[in-house]
């Protein structure tokens, strides 16, 4: 039986971020569609999940942050660019 999730719950907000819909998710997160409520758009939000980031797991939190930089990087019309980084609640994201 797996553990009770805290991640966050269409409906439910995220600092600036309202959760719409979960996208998928993989090893490193879910991702989900959102709105960024100080902007008005709908993003796609990557969620590093609390229960990841807890604990004092430096590694995932690191990995993470390190994808998020690399990510940013990147500039192509079929990548998505990434525009913040940040924590809320517990939950890392970009």
């Amino acid at each position: 039986m797996a553990a009770p999730s805290n991640a966050p719950r269409p409906g439910e907000q995220l600092g600036d971020f309202q959760i719409l819909s979960l996208l998928g998710e993989g090893a490193m997160g879910k991702v989900y569609e959102a709105r960024q409520l100080s902007l008005q758009r709908r993003v796609a939000l990557k969620v590093l999940p609390a229960e990841s980031a807890g604990g004092g797991n430096e590694h995932a939190v690191t990995r993470f942050y390190r994808e998020a930089r690399a990510a940013a990087q990147l500039q192509h019309p079929s990548i998505v660019p990434v525009y913040d980084f940040g924590i809320e609640q517990g939950h890392y994201y970009y």
